[in-house]
Parts: structure tokens; C-alpha cells; sequence
């Protein structure tokens, strides 16, 4: 029973983050982009030197798009084979969970540890979106092993793979960096770790390039940030900015309707302020109390290095929350912890063994049970009437709609910015000009010909979870009105217009 609970684990996480994949993709204005800019390196050739912009319109290194571009050039970048290899990240990362789980806290730990990171509902929906963060957990948790592995029986051949997640994480997203002070932190007394360190640097020398080429963009940015950032340090924000981590742990556990992926991913105000209502403060409270426990208890001789590299790395995602919160107050939201989704998988699979250890075996059998039971039936109900491949057949609609004229392409509705731009690029018919010109044109292509278009596309997006203004639906009616055919797929209306 033992060897075949592993394998029925494995093969649901398979299944949960396969399944009606492009149906329930997300594909929104950041997918996009990058998309775009993937495009822009593999097949217009152009190089880059800085990549992706983190909070406070910081560059980071262009690592992410020369090492995911060369996967979208594989794939004919296709977004949904993209969303593939994100769900096969996943997967993997179940089996890195239940591994390190086993070797840090015990068997039983890893099992549970394994079924909360196959199931949860909240870590498969970002799993099968491929974007920075998409490494993520791989990169934690050969973080935590090669920390374990180097500290506890010298094994400095895991500095390797370490440096490799740094150069990819520190070019991808800031919450990388939360891993490269964990290292520092262990392993600044090593000399070979200095290796590292140097390799690291000489891999952002790309980014020093772009900062002397375009007059210090990011030193000129950081210093407007500190100059501006002490006018709004408040002590109740910082607060309510680490309650993030019992928040993030409670939606790992526990995920409340409706099922929707783009609702649940949307970072529009009006959907973060319904899923902050909608979380269960009894869930909060619990995933407060369990992430106390694991930070304050006495772990035995053989499992207090592997707690130590778990906890640190909690402590400084702390520290950094607050940092953060002073520059950005009330800007903190529970994707910025997906780095830490192994680490809370592995915290509450050890505080399942615990608890079976002192008498409760059956108490937290039944509470696995009722979680991958709930989970499953969710994620089984979960929709996205704005997934790719509602997007991707309104798109063909409106190419064969067109075909063979110069057309103009607009959006409308609160989920606009839907990745329309970039489709039309891969389905082979690009518009004259579009809504997105303002965003891309001179940059990811060339400013467009003005000259007269024969026919219009409009998307219209219209989510029941955010609200459409008067003036928007006073647009889109009009815009409707005067629709020469029209046809809707899953949430998208598509409507052809004369042109004006």
C-alpha cells in the first residue's frame, strides 16, 4: 500500500495539470508580451540585454526570455505547449516534494507533504500557466537540497545545479532572490561558493550593458523609490503585509467557488477584493497556527538543518514583505509566495506525521481524504470562458471573417487585455492597427501604416466577476449595433464592424 500510494499521487498530480489544458489556460497581457518578446529574439533576431520589469519598473537580466524562448521556438510557440511544459514542471516538482519530504521529515511526511502539493487546487492552477514563476518551486526545492546536501555531507558538486537556478531565477522574478540570500546565508564561510558567486555576476553583465546604453534606467529608478518610499512606511500596512503568508497557506488548503482560472489568477482590484472575502477566516487562523508551530518547534538533531533552511527562508521572505510593503504599500498579494508552495507543502506534510505520531493517524487520514476529494471535484468544475482555446477559435472566427482585407482590431470589456494581439501574429493575420499599438508599436514591432482598413475585429469581454462601467457597456452596445455578424466563444463576443 505504502509503494502504491506514491504512484496514485503521481498519477492524479499528471492528470490534474493535463487535463482540458488549453480550455482552462490562462493567457492574458503578460503571456502576451512575453510572447512577443520570445518572438522578437528567435525569429526577428533582435538581442536583448534587459528582460523582465519587476514591481517599481526595475529591469532584470534577460535570462528568462533567451532560456524560455528557446523552448517556444521548439514548440513553434505554441502558448499551449508552453502551458504543457509548465504542468510537466509541476508534476515534477510533486515528486521533488515528495522526496526531499521523506529525506528531511520522514516517509509519512513526504506522502502527505506530496498529496497537498498534487491536489491543491491553488498550487495546480499556477502550475499550468507557464510564466516567471513557473521554475519556481524546481528552483526551491533543489535550493533546500543542495543547501542540505553541501552543509551536511560536503557534497559541493550541488553548487552546480544551485547556480544554475540563481542565474535563471535572478532574470526571472524577485522572489528568486529570496533563494540566493538563503544560500549567502549558509554558505558565505565556503570558498568555492565565491565561484558562484562570480558566475553569477558575470551572467548580469548583460543588464550593466543595458544600464550604461540607456543612462542608469534601474540606478535612476531605485534612487526615486527611496527618496519617495519613507513618506509611506506605515506600521498597520506592514502588519497586514505578513498576514500574506497564512493567507497564501489557506488558499493552498483550501480554495472556496467559484472555479474560475482567470477570476482566480486576475490581479484587477475588484477580483482580489472578492477572493479576500471570499477566504474563510477560520482557514486564515489555522494556517497561522501551523506555520507558528513549525517556526517555533524543537526538531530532533536529524531534522534540525533541513527545518533551519525551511525556516531562513521563511525569515527572509518576511523581512522582505516588510521592505517591500514600505515602498509599495497594500501591494502584496499571495502569487508573490509561489516560491514558497513546496515549502508549505512540506511544513504541513510534517505536521501530519507529527500528529500521527502522537495518536491522531486516522483523524489525519480522514482530513487528507476530505482535502484531495474536495480538491479533485473542484478543480474537475473549474471554467475559463476566457482559456486559450476559446480565444484561440475567436480568433480564427475573425481571420476568416477578414481574410485577404486590411482590418482593424479593438477590445473591450474588463478582460480586454487578453493576449488577442500576439494570437493574430501566430494564426498568420496581423491588423493594421490595434488596441495594443500604444503598448508594442516601435518596440515589440514596427509603428504601423496609418492608412485606411476595410473591416473591423472588436473583442468583447465581459466578466460577471468584475463590473463594467456605464461608459464601457454604453460602448460596447454601440459597438454592437453596428456589427455587420458576430459570434461568441465561451466568454468572448466577436464582433465584425464596418470600418469607421
Amino acid at each position: 500500500m505504502k509503494k502504491f500510494l506514491p504512484i496514485a499521487i503521481f498519477i492524479c498530480a499528471i492528470y490534474l495539470r493535463f487535463s482540458r489544458l488549453g480550455e482552462l489556460m490562462y493567457f492574458m497581457i503578460d503571456e502576451d508580451r512575453y510572447s512577443f518578446m520570445m518572438k522578437r529574439l528567435f525569429v526577428d533576431h533582435k538581442l536583448m540585454l534587459a528582460g523582465v520589469t519587476i514591481p517599481g519598473g526595475i529591469h532584470l537580466g534577460p535570462g528568462y526570455f533567451y532560456f524560455s524562448g528557446l523552448f517556444q521556438f521548439l514548440v513553434g510557440f505554441n502558448p499551449v505547449m508552453m502551458g504543457a511544459i509548465s504542468s510537466l514542471a509541476g508534476v515534477t516538482s510533486v515528486l521533488g516534494v515528495y522526496f526531499i519530504g521523506k529525506k528531511f521529515f520522514g516517509a509519512t511526511a513526504g506522502l502527505i507533504a506530496a498529496n497537498i502539493y498534487a491536489f491543491s487546487y491553488f498550487i495546480v492552477i499556477t502550475n499550468r500557466i507557464y510564466w516567471t514563476l513557473t521554475w519556481s518551486s524546481l528552483a526551491a526545492l533543489t535550493t533546500y537540497w543542495s543547501l542540505y546536501k553541501i552543509l551536511a555531507h560536503k557534497k559541493y558538486v550541488y553548487l552546480c545545479p544551485l547556480t544554475a537556478w540563481f542565474i535563471l531565477g535572478s532574470q526571472s522574478d524577485a522572489s528568486y532572490f529570496s533563494l540566493i540570500i538563503l544560500a549567502i546565508i549558509f554558505l558565505w564561510r565556503k570558498s568555492y561558493f565565491v565561484v558562484s558567486l562570480i558566475t553569477l555576476f558575470i551572467f548580469q553583465l548583460p543588464l550593466v550593458g543595458f544600464e550604461l546604453r540607456h543612462n542608469l534606467p534601474n540606478t535612476h529608478r531605485i534612487q526615486q523609490i527611496l527618496n519617495t518610499s519613507s513618506s509611506s512606511i506605515s506600521l498597520p500596512n506592514t502588519a497586514k503585509s505578513l498576514l500574506i503568508f497564512p493567507k497564501t497557506l489557506a488558499d493552498v488548503l483550501l480554495t472556496t467557488p467559484p472555479y474560475d482560472t482567470t477570476y482566480r489568477l486576475s490581479p484587477a482590484e475588484a477580483a482580489m477584493a472578492s477572493k479576500e472575502s471570499s477566504r474563510p477566516l477560520a482557514m486564515t487562523i489555522l494556517a497561522a497556527a501551523i506555520l507558528v508551530a513549525f517556526l517555533t518547534f524543537r526538531f530532533k538533531p536529524k531534522q534540525q538543518l533541513p527545518a533551519r533552511i525551511i525556516t531562513t527562508h521563511i525569515w527572509i521572505a518576511a523581512v522582505g514583505t516588510i521592505l517591500y510593503s514600505f515602498i509599495f504599500p497594500g501591494y502584496v498579494h499571495t502569487w508573490f509566495l509561489t516560491i514558497f508552495l513546496p515549502a508549505f507543502a512540506l511544513i504541513v506534510g510534517w505536521l501530519g506525521q507529527l500528529l500521527v505520531k502522537h495518536g491522531w493517524r486516522y483523524a489525519v487520514i480522514l482530513s487528507i481524504i476530505l482535502f484531495s476529494a474536495y480538491n479533485f471535484r473542484s478543480l474537475l468544475k473549474t471554467t475559463n470562458p476566457f482559456g486559450f482555446t476559446a480565444k484561440k477559435q475567436a480568433v480564427q472566427y475573425a481571420i476568416d471573417r477578414v481574410r485577404g482585407k486590411k482590418f482593424f482590431l479593438n477590445s473591450l470589456g474588463s478582460q480586454a487585455y487578453g493576449g488577442y494581439r500576439y494570437l493574430f501574429w501566430l494564426y498568420g493575420s496581423e491588423p493594421a492597427r490595434s488596441y495594443m499599438d500604444n503598448f508594442y508599436s516601435g518596440w515589440i514591432y514596427s509603428e504601423p501604416v496609418h492608412e485606411p482598413t476595410e473591416v473591423g475585429v472588436v473583442m468583447v469581454n465581459i466578466s460577471p466577476f468584475e463590473p463594467e462601467s456605464t461608459e464601457s457597456m454604453n460602448e460596447i452596445n454601440k459597438t454592437r449595433e453596428n456589427a455587420v455578424s458576430s459570434q461568441r466563444f465561451g466568454g468572448i463576443e466577436v464582433l465584425i464592424v464596418p470600418s469607421p
